[in-house]
């Protein structure tokens, strides 16, 4: 396992057991979250604080919520993580559950860039070639 899919999945470790610090000291400051796929609140966050926030308004609207990685693909400079989210409503108690990607771009090993991908196939399309 190279050095970049470690530190993303690591993330994902320190995210999903509740270490949300410990996340978040793996996104540089002039990250960017690139949620304008996404068909619930798309848009994009700026700057790692911004970021935060927003991580933190969908932990509040989801109060059991993880991110398991699947499979980690890496491109380059750039880790795709295939997921399963899982997440139970904070009010209402309803569970959903979906598949999707997310591509992390890293450099010197913080996360400088995020974006989410409906599919693993949207994923590796937008990355370029490479081995699937």
């Amino acid at each position: 396992m190279t050095a970049n899919v470690t530190a993303v999945r690591s993330y994902y470790d320190a995210f999903n057991r509740g270490d949300h610090e410990s996340a978040y000291a793996f996104l540089a400051e002039d990250f960017v979250a690139d949620y304008s796929r996404r068909s619930i609140e798309p848009g994009i966050a700026r700057g790692r604080e911004q970021a935060i926030a927003v991580a933190k308004a969908v932990r509040e609207a989801w109060g059991d919520l993880s991110v398991e990685p699947e499979e980690l693909i890496e491109r380059g400079d750039r880790v795709i993580a295939v997921v399963a989210n899982r997440a139970r409503g904070a009010v209402s108690g309803a569970e959903i559950g979906a598949r999707t990607a997310q591509v992390w771009t890293l450099r010197d090993g913080k996360a400088v860039r995020f974006e989410y991908f409906g599919s693993r196939e949207e994923a590796l399309e937008a990355t370029g070639p490479g081995e699937p």
